[in-house]
């Protein structure tokens, strides 16, 4: 599965490949500009179009596995997690970590502590 924002990719390296592209629905004004690419679209419900999160100009996209009984060959999906690099994200992270109210992680005991509050905090 390839997934993401492919307003400025060029389709032709990744129609080469047994990729079907599974979001119907516009997700930014009129356009579909965040795609989903797979080979196995039977695993996978229709994608749902919600609205956008933060302040994000496209729509957020929700996809989810069909249930198991209906897959007759189920492998079990691997989750690859990569650092974004765009220059906006990191100014979204650092914008969000100014304005966090840390006085909870400033009253903890030790260093350990502070950092499982960061972490926890971080991740949620």
């Amino acid at each position: 599965m390839l997934l993401g924002d492919f307003n400025r990719l060029r389709y032709s390296a990744i129609l080469s490949f047994p990729l079907k592209q599974i979001a119907k629905h516009s997700t930014r004004r009129s356009s579909i500009l965040d795609k989903i690419y797979t080979n196995v679209d039977k695993w996978y419900t229709q994608p749902v179009i919600l609205p956008p999160v933060g302040n994000s100009d496209h729509n957020a996209v929700l996809l989810a596995l069909v249930p198991r009984a209906n897959v007759k060959h189920v492998i079990t999906p691997r989750a690859y997690v990569y650092r974004s690099s765009d220059p906006n994200w990191k100014i979204f992270l650092a914008h969000d970590l100014k304005n966090f109210n840390w006085s909870e992680l400033y009253s903890t005991n030790s260093c350990e502590q502070m950092l499982k509050y960061f972490y926890t905090v971080c991740l949620q």
